[in-house]
């Protein structure tokens, strides 16, 4: 498999641990773009997604916000993804634990 599609798979599985979900109350946000509805793609490229940033290659200006500070629009367009303020909190949680982890791994040797 890709690895783009094996991280992918990873976040996936990791924020539903932090919020004890199933894929059932989050219809997209662990969805591939290619499983998206078409109104859910639209939404995802009027806050600019496309399907390789969707997909993991890639982030978005909206990633570097907290919720609150998104537009209505914008928060608009995300709810039709599975989004909520948890969610998309929790997500940027967990690419701020990722970029520590890819540091330590890439500067920390084990003796």
């Amino acid at each position: 498999r890709p690895l783009d599609r094996q991280f992918y798979n990873f976040k996936g599985l990791f924020l539903r641990l932090i919020n004890h979900t199933t894929s059932e109350t989050m219809p997209s946000v662990d969805a591939p773009w290619t499983e998206l509805s078409s109104d859910q793609q639209a939404a995802a490229e009027s806050v600019g997604y496309t399907a390789a940033i969707w997909n993991g290659n890639g982030k978005i200006p909206a990633e570097e916000k907290e919720w609150d500070e998104l537009s209505e629009e914008v928060r608009t367009a995300l709810e039709k993804l599975g989004y909520d303020e948890d969610e998309w909190d929790e997500e940027a949680l967990y690419f701020a634990l990722m970029t520590v982890m890819t540091f330590h791994n890439h500067h920390c040797r084990w003796k």
